[in-house]
């Protein structure tokens, strides 16, 4: 109940602006999250980039253990030792590119296995440098082959691991696209949501204000038509909220109130002006009635003093009939 008069109590601009002002509240909370979800797809996006970076870096790594083979082989077969100081250039490649992937690797199993490869690769390196180079140096061929071997499967066993590594490395890699792929879809959802949530919110509450409006200014019509038709007694209607359907009801209510009372004066003042209308038309009459017959008898007063002269004189009296028939008249003309 106290929300309701709270509510009631607003005026109309005002909850047109709070619906207004709500909408806006949900259009930002979905572009922040929007913002949120955008951040953690760059934030995928940058995953996806490193792990590229790694498999690249790890893919290289795989062509400098092959071609560190193939300087290692030449040399064998050549003695050359431009193909040694090759075989250095290419180690020191993949050392720098070792030092690059180790940064991006993030799990203990990636960096075991990087820290296999790189046993692999330095073990080729101690066979080249203290048993081949030496061997092939002295002419020990036999030798210089064995060892050979031993550096070829240790380049087989590196690439099985690099091979390995890359393959985690890739799926990872996949996961990243997939996540970041994900967030783009749930941001678009989520913004969908958001726009149609707040229509349809906006919409609800606007629906229901107006109708509460609708109703209130109804009853105010409903009214004032039943007073413009001289109904005064139409019941009130409700006035108990403050804005301004409620100033409309009071004002309606007052002015039923006044000309109600304005109705009732005139109709007792009217009231007294009919009796005291009839009080002087009975007035009117008496007088009217009294006034003839004082002069009925006053005209006979004055007959009969003619009569009383004529006959001292010795004149001719007046009929007797003549003067029954003017007191008949006299007496018609008083009723």
């Amino acid at each position: 109940m106290l929300k309701k008069v709270k509510y009631n109590n607003l005026p109309i601009g005002w909850k047109y602006t709070l619906v207004f002002m709500l909408i806006i509240i949900l259009f930002g909370g979905s572009a922040g999250t929007v913002s949120y979800l955008i951040k953690n797809i760059g934030n995928g996006i940058h995953v996806v980039n490193t792990k590229s970076d790694e498999a690249i870096g790890i893919t290289e790594m795989g062509s400098l253990v092959g071609a560190k083979s193939i300087y290692l082989l030449n040399y064998y077969y050549t003695g050359e030792e431009e193909n040694v100081e090759n075989f250095k250039a290419e180690n020191q490649k993949f050392n720098d590119i070792k030092n690059e992937v180790e940064i991006l690797l993030t799990t203990k199993e990636q960096r075991e296995l990087l820290h296999e490869i790189v046993t692999s690769d330095l073990e080729i390196n101690r066979i080249l440098n203290f048993y081949i180079v030496p061997a092939i140096k002295n002419g020990n061929q036999t030798s210089a082959a064995t060892y050979l071997k031993n550096a070829d499967q240790l380049r087989l066993e590196a690439i099985s691991k690099i091979d390995a590594l890359k393959e985690i490395v890739n799926k990872e890699r996949a996961q990243a696209i997939q996540h970041a792929n994900n967030r783009q879809f749930y941001t678009f959802v989520i913004q969908i949501a958001f726009a149609v949530a707040s229509l349809i919110l906006g919409g609800i509450l606007l629906f229901f204000i107006s109708r509460n409006i609708s109703k209130g200014l109804q009853h105010v019509v409903k009214m004032n038509d039943e007073i413009a038709k001289g109904n005064l007694s139409v019941i009130k209607i409700a006035d108990e909220r403050n804005d301004e359907i409620g100033f409309l009801a009071r004002a309606a209510n007052q002015m039923r109130d006044t000309l109600k009372t304005m109705f009732e004066q005139v109709e007792r003042v009217s009231v007294s002006v009919s009796k005291r209308s009839e009080m002087l038309n009975g007035t009117a009459r008496e007088v009217k009635t009294g006034t003839q017959s004082k002069l009925l008898s006053q005209w006979k007063n004055l007959l009969q003093e003619r009569k009383c002269r004529q006959r001292k004189q010795g004149k001719y009296p007046v009929p007797c009939n003549l003067l029954q028939i003017w007191h008949k008249s006299q007496m018609k003309m008083v009723k």
